[in-house]
C-alpha cells in the first residue's frame, strides 16, 4: 500500500493500480463525499489507468448520481464492488446503470484486487 486517507465518511487505501474505498456505517455517500474521493484519486493516479474498489463492509447508501461525476475520471477504467451479502446484488444492478465503464462484483477483496491488477495491465488511457 502506498498511502491511506482517514476521512469523516470512510477510508481510502491507495495502491499502484487501484484504490480501495471503505465507507463508514450509515453514511449517505453523495456529491460532497464523492468530490473528496475524486480529488484524492486524481492526485495519486494522474494519467495512469486504475480501478476503484468499493469494499462494502458496512451498511450505507449511495446517491447514484455520483457515478456521473465518477465517469468523468478519464483514467478510471472500472469499479469493483466487494460485498459478502447477497442482497447487495440488487442495489448493484441499479448502480451499474449509472456507470458506463467496467463494473464488477466480487464476494471477496482478494478477488477484486487480482482482477483490478490484471485489468489495468496494458490499459492505455485514451
Amino acid at each position: 500500500m502506498k498511502e491511506e486517507y482517514e476521512l469523516k465518511f470512510g477510508n481510502i487505501f491507495i495502491y499502484n493500480t487501484y484504490a480501495v474505498l471503505v465507507i463508514n456505517e450509515e453514511v449517505c455517500f453523495r456529491h460532497d463525499e464523492n468530490s473528496i474521493v475524486i480529488q484524492i484519486l486524481e492526485k495519486h493516479f494522474s494519467e495512469r489507468p486504475f480501478v476503484l474498489i468499493s469494499y462494502r463492509l458496512f451498511h450505507f447508501t449511495v446517491d447514484p448520481i455520483v457515478y456521473y461525476e465518477t465517469n468523468k475520471i478519464k483514467n478510471l477504467v472500472g469499479i469493483c464492488v466487494v460485498s459478502e451479502t447477497t442482497n447487495a446484488i440488487t442495489s448493484l444492478s441499479f448502480e451499474k446503470s449509472f456507470f458506463n465503464k467496467e463494473f464488477k462484483f466480487f464476494n471477496n477483496l482478494d478477488g477484486a484486487k487480482n482482477w483490478a491488477q490484471d485489468y489495468t495491465t496494458g490499459k492505455a488511457v485514451v
